[in-house]
């Protein structure tokens, strides 16, 4: 979960949410929230780690534990 607060840390614009995939106690993917940056409306942490992590599910295993320290679709909507 820490390290899931420090790749948080790393959005610029976006609401900071970061999310790290773990797989035998090794981060195998990270990433941070890129919706503003990229214009991306579905740049959310989980997305962006799970596509990051699905090129090492690709090479072998599909078991892996994901952090996210919040549940970021509720807190990344816009403010109406």
């Amino acid at each position: 979960m820490k390290e899931a607060l420090v790749v948080a840390g790393q959005a610029s614009i976006d609401v900071p949410v970061g999310c790290v995939i773990v797989k035998d106690g090794k981060v195998i993917a990270a990433a941070h929230n890129r919706r503003e940056v990229d214009k991306d409306p579905v740049g959310h942490a989980e997305i962006l780690a799970i596509r990051e992590a699905a090129r090492f599910w690709i090479a072998g295993g599909w078991t892996a534990v994901l952090s996210l320290p919040l549940w970021s679709p509720v807190l990344c909507a816009p403010k109406r």
